[in-house]
């Protein structure tokens, strides 16, 4: 998402214009002896691409960290929702590599259908964003920077649950040109050592299994 820059006290000048802080909002469930628990990730980048690039690194270091504290975590599966930067070849594609350097196995991605309404991490971002307008109105100059953002969330103690990290950018780079066929259509994807068994909807009719194409090669 965009947060755009917020002052307590703003000119008409200051109001047109603005360039809005990147930030994406992850939000992990996991079970430990039978006990659920709950964890917030919160990544603000001043200026970025938001690409599926800077989506898959992301991915990666929300997994490192959950496995350095809690080594019991060996599977996971992500829900996201149809946006461009998650529902592409490049991030789902680039899972097997990002689960084998934290040490898990991604066994699932899983796309919300357009029906399927709002998830928490939109109903995290709600909070969030009331959290940064109570401290604006409590006088706070100005929250215009990703530090500034941060500094923001933690106030007044945070909130219960969720992380922040803030950086200056993200640097896209990947050249990956391979494709997923008729990608825009399939919903869940399962990953099975070399290839992936997709669904339109997940254990409705058939299953088939795909491999990716790279439109370079003749």
């Amino acid at each position: 998402m965009k947060f755009i820059p917020q002052k307590y006290r703003e000119s008409q000048a200051d109001w047109y214009g603005k360039r809005g802080i990147s930030w994406h909002i992850s939000v992990v469930y996991y079970r430990i002896d039978k006990v659920t628990h709950w964890q917030a990730f919160i990544h603000i980048i001043q200026s970025c691409s938001q690409d599926s690039y800077a989506v898959v690194l992301i991915m990666q270091d929300v997994l490192a960290t959950l496995k350095s504290e809690c080594e019991e975590i060996n599977n996971v599966y992500f829900r996201q929702d149809n946006a461009g930067c998650y529902h592409s070849a490049h991030t789902i594609l680039s899972c097997p590599a990002v689960a084998k350097s934290v040490g898990m196995k991604i066994v699932r991605i899983d796309f919300s259908d357009p029906q399927g309404g709002k998830g928490a991490a939109y109903r995290l971002a709600a909070t969030c964003k009331a959290h940064i307008r109570a401290y604006i109105n409590e006088g706070h100059d100005v929250v215009v920077t990703a530090e500034n953002m941060k500094d923001a969330l933690q106030s007044c103690g945070g909130i219960q649950g969720v992380r922040v990290v803030t950086m200056q950018t993200i640097h896209s780079s990947s050249s990956d040109q391979r494709k997923i066929p008729n990608i825009n259509q399939l919903n869940n994807f399962q990953f099975d050592g070399e290839s992936i068994t997709v669904w339109r909807s997940y254990g409705i009719k058939k299953k088939k299994k795909v491999e990716p194409v790279n439109p370079l090669k003749g």
